[in-house]
């Protein structure tokens, strides 16, 4: 599985202004509407939840954190919707012991 955005740390790829503090791997989907938000977000899972424990391993061999971030615009015509995550997502995303952080602009 090979990701679809990463930076080194020290390196200026992705850095405006100053080198990268840390080194950073991202699984990417982007589309930006929270219309649906856990399809998206399993999508991204489904491609990992087989390799939970590989993922525990490295985590705890290599001192690292993972963190699932959303970013999401909420647009002032678009129909509204809720924004949930399903009780599965959820879990996974605890099992692997991962933060969870949205970013939502309303627009």
């Amino acid at each position: 599985m090979s990701p679809t955005k990463y930076t080194i740390r020290g390196s200026m790829k992705n850095c405006k202004y100053s080198p990268a503090i840390e080194t950073t791997w991202c699984l990417q989907h982007c589309i930006n509407s929270l219309n649906d938000l856990d399809h998206q977000v399993r999508q991204i899972i489904d491609r990992i939840e087989n390799k939970l424990n590989i993922l525990l391993k490295f985590k705890e061999e290599n001192d690292i954190d993972f963190v699932f971030t959303i970013y999401g615009h909420v647009y002032k015509n678009e129909q509204r919707s809720d924004i949930y995550l399903k009780k599965n997502t959820l879990d996974f995303i605890a099992d692997l012991g991962s933060k969870l952080t949205m970013d939502i602009e309303f627009w």
